[in-house]
């Protein structure tokens, strides 16, 4: 293993998490614009749309922490070049999905893939870059991933007005498979200094957490359901008894102590859960009303959608970088209240609402994303030294898709009870427009939340 990372390391390491961020978040914005798109190609509801991402933030939770640790001990390139497989031949297999089932299931397996790249590509930048650029390298990630995200408004609604929604899914696969390639060719260069550890791998955690979760986030997924209490308990039950394990087990999957004896890791996932909670379903649901409610073409949707990632992928170098000058607390307060501004917005959205505005209004939330993102990524990655790097990266990661599910279960729940079952049409408007209102109500109040839980967590300087 080498002791120093040289430069032509950190450039490889740059590129090949960078194309990973790309693709990652060209799915998630291409797959809003093109959920609509498989909804009336499959005749689905809202809750099975609701699905097609669910699944996704479902197969990521589940491989986070299991990757982080995992990678903790046998290296993070391994698990990221694995990760990047998964996810192009999972992609693959979304494009030839024959039903609205099959595209559930492929989804779920990208998730994992997915996780098991976000989870390393943390760890692998935070490992090649100090403190002093950690920030910024973490906000060129972030870069990455949101002109992925507009690659994905612009391209990748052309390909889906023209070619088919199963289009996006065809072009991830080969740059995500090279991505995976090009980093087996660095295992020699970033061995892990744990490959050695004889100490016994948390077998009993992760079987006890990986169905527990799984329980929760699928009785979060369908909360109007009657069943839901049924799933949530057991799911519950699980964690509670996966705690308990944990306290006792030599070399646990997850270091509970980074909870309880941490105040800035701490906090810093709770408003990291709480954020997402509150912006997670916020192009779901405008890409709804757009092009369901509006009678707008997926091509027009994308771009209406497009100023909030491209703002946010100008701001979040900046963003980075400012963090790394200034308490984080500070700067993800700010982007907090610029987002609160834009859902006062949002939740007054009617029939008619000029359509120029809305964009306006989703640039302005694009530079709060920005604030808070990366900022508060280097403060969770600044909190706990270098041999917890792998377990802060999954944790935080799975924090991050359990408010994403939550927020989009929320969204959904509300749409079933003031529409039913019945397809999303423009018969429905009002009916749409008044779940819209109460679900960014909601996330309003979450925010407001959230800004206290920024300003208590502590310095990162000061840790």
């Amino acid at each position: 293993m080498r002791n120093q990372i040289i430069p032509a390391d950190k450039l490889q390491i740059s590129l090949i998490t960078g194309i990973a961020a790309f693709f990652i978040y060209f799915m998630i914005s291409s797959i809003v614009i093109a959920n609509p798109v498989i909804g009336q190609t499959f005749h689905l509801n809202a809750q099975i749309m609701g699905f097609i991402i669910q699944a996704h933030l479902l197969g990521m939770i589940l491989s986070l922490i299991p990757s982080g640790k995992i990678g903790n001990r046998y290296g993070h390139i391994k698990i990221f070049a694995a990760g990047c497989l998964i996810f192009g031949i999972s992609s693959l297999l979304c494009g030839i999905a024959l039903n609205g089932e099959m595209v559930v299931f492929f989804r779920f397996i990208q998730g994992i893939g997915d996780g098991m790249m976000v989870a390393s590509s943390i760890v692998l930048l935070t490992k090649t870059y100090g403190r002093g650029s950690r920030g910024r390298s973490l906000g060129f990630f972030l870069f990455s991933g949101y002109s992925g995200y507009i690659t994905g408004m612009t391209i990748g609604t052309i390909l889906i007005e023209n070619t088919g929604w199963k289009s996006i899914f065809f072009i991830a696969f080969p740059f995500t498979i090279l991505a995976g390639l090009a980093a087996f060719r660095l295992f020699k260069n970033f061995k892990s200094p744990d490959e050695t550890n004889t100490d016994k791998f948390d077998i009993i955690g992760l079987l006890v957490f990986s169905p527990s979760i799984m329980l929760l986030v699928l009785g979060l997924s369908d909360l109007t359901s009657p069943y839901s209490a049924f799933i949530l308990i057991p799911g519950l039950t699980g964690l509670v008894l996966f705690g308990l394990w944990e306290n006792h087990f030599e070399n646990p999957l997850i270091n509970l102590s980074l909870f309880t004896n941490n105040r800035l890791f701490k906090y810093s996932i709770a408003a990291d859960i709480l954020y997402y909670i509150s912006i997670g379903s916020i192009t779901f649901i405008l890409s709804i009303y757009l092009q369901n409610e509006m009678l707008i073409s997926s091509f027009s949707a994308g771009f209406i959608l497009l100023p909030a990632f491209l703002t946010q992928a100008v701001f979040s170098p900046f963003a980075g970088h400012i963090s790394d000058r200034i308490e984080p607390k500070f700067v993800t307060a700010a982007g907090l209240a610029l987002i609160i501004i834009t859902l006062i917005y949002y939740s007054g959205i009617r029939e008619g609402t000029d359509i120029i505005t809305i964009s306006s209004f989703l640039a302005l939330s694009g530079i709060g994303f920005a604030l808070f993102s990366s900022p508060n990524k280097n403060a969770i990655m600044s909190s706990v030294n270098e041999d917890n790097y792998g377990e802060a990266s999954g944790i935080a990661n799975t924090f991050e898709q359990t408010g994403n599910i939550i927020s989009i279960s929320i969204a959904t729940s509300a749409f079933t009870l003031m529409l039913g079952t019945s397809e999303i049409t423009s018969e429905l408007f009002l009916e749409f427009t008044k779940s819209m209102k109460i679900i960014f109500e909601f996330s309003i109040l979450i925010c407001i939340l959230n800004i206290i839980v920024c300003l208590l967590r502590g310095n990162v300087n000061t840790k």
